[in-house]
């Protein structure tokens, strides 16, 4: 989580991360999922942010779960 954190630091200052392409629905979700808000998406972009922050997900459905 803490390097999710400090990308989205990044983006709120209007920054990018090299090689992370999002858009505002990908960043409400990602934003969601750091601060606890919520724990699963159904998005595949998100679930690929989650693996290079190192994010352990399971599969769930249609979707993935975050590992706490």
């Amino acid at each position: 989580m803490k390097k999710l954190n400090e990308w989205i630091s990044i983006w709120i200052d209007g920054g990018k991360v090299k090689g992370v392409k999002f858009t505002l629905a990908m960043f409400d979700e990602l934003y969601d999922i750091a601060r606890g808000y919520a724990d699963t998406t159904i998005s595949s972009e998100v679930k690929a942010v989650l693996d290079k922050c190192g994010i352990k997900t399971k599969a769930e459905g249609i979707g993935w779960r975050v590992i706490r």
